[in-house]
């Protein structure tokens, strides 16, 4: 089933977005292991054939940013042939990356594919549970030129301190705005907007491992860092979650859309980047 979006997408020929990342939590698949295997060659089939198992520290940041916690996951990873398509998958949760995003229908369509492959072959869904939803648009935008500081793109409310305050050129952002939204249903999202400004550096810190990397000549340029990240969290049955879990993403989705378009950046930004 194709997610339906109920607002027309802005499309942006020269878009800040560096990725997009959704994420679905359940209880945990404690043998897991066992059916790594038949998921390997499922996923190959499926044009992720680069693949790669890992024991890591885990890092679980708050809504501030601060690190809440860190533990070793084992976790198995499959990519396309480009590599901007990126699964990550552990006993607890499956997430979905991609760095050359094409449309959220094509996004959730093959995030869908990849829950729904990996629910089939574990049969995980009889009797799992769903724990949280997660959509998150990591965005970047290079200050490369002096006409082009932070308060070209962000509206006024999103800038800080005013800029006489601090000597030419030196001022950083760094801001989280997070709330409760209402999702369809009754349900209920948590969505948290940051906002800061890095050298040389293009998504959140908790982001970069398996991102692009910075190339050479972004190393000594400043960038603002949008970052927004729309969540559900509750309890909902794996068995019946496929028809809930699209209603979700569209939630989340639309929320995000409206606070990017129509809160967050100005009429300037968005003439560049169409």
């Amino acid at each position: 089933m194709k997610t339906q979006r109920k607002n027309s997408e802005t499309r942006l020929l020269h878009s800040p977005l560096e990725l997009v990342l959704g994420q679905v939590k359940f209880s945990k698949i404690d043998n897991l292991d066992s059916f790594i295997p038949t998921l390997k060659d499922e996923f190959r089939v499926m044009r992720f054939p680069l693949q790669n198992d890992l024991v890591r520290t885990k890092v679980t940041f708050n809504l501030t940013g601060q690190v809440e916690k860190t533990e070793d996951v084992k976790q198995w990873t499959f990519r396309t042939k480009d590599g901007s398509g990126l699964v990550i998958l552990d006993e607890a949760q499956v997430a979905f990356q991609r760095t050359e995003y094409r449309s959220f229908e094509d996004f959730t369509e093959t995030f869908n594919a990849v829950l729904e492959k990996i629910l089939s072959v574990t049969d995980h869904r009889r009797n799992g549970l769903v724990q949280r939803i997660g959509l998150r648009y990591a965005n970047s935008i290079s200050h490369r030129t002096p006409d082009r500081r932070p308060e070209y793109y962000l509206k006024k409310e999103f800038l800080g301190v005013c800029d006489d305050v601090f000597k030419e050129n030196t001022k950083a952002l760094g801001g989280l705005t997070v709330g409760k939204t209402n999702l369809t249903n009754g349900r209920e999202g948590t969505l948290a907007v940051r906002i800061m400004t890095a050298l040389g550096v293009k998504v959140p810190p908790d982001l970069q491992e398996f991102a692009t990397p910075p190339s050479p000549e972004d190393q000594n340029v400043q960038f603002t860092l949008l970052d927004l990240d729309h969540s559900w969290t509750g309890s909902m049955d794996l068995e019946k979650l496929e028809n809930r879990m699209d209603d979700v993403f569209v939630d989340l989705h639309e929320k995000i859309n409206e606070v990017f378009f129509g809160h967050l950046v100005t009429k300037g930004a968005m003439e560049e980047w169409r």
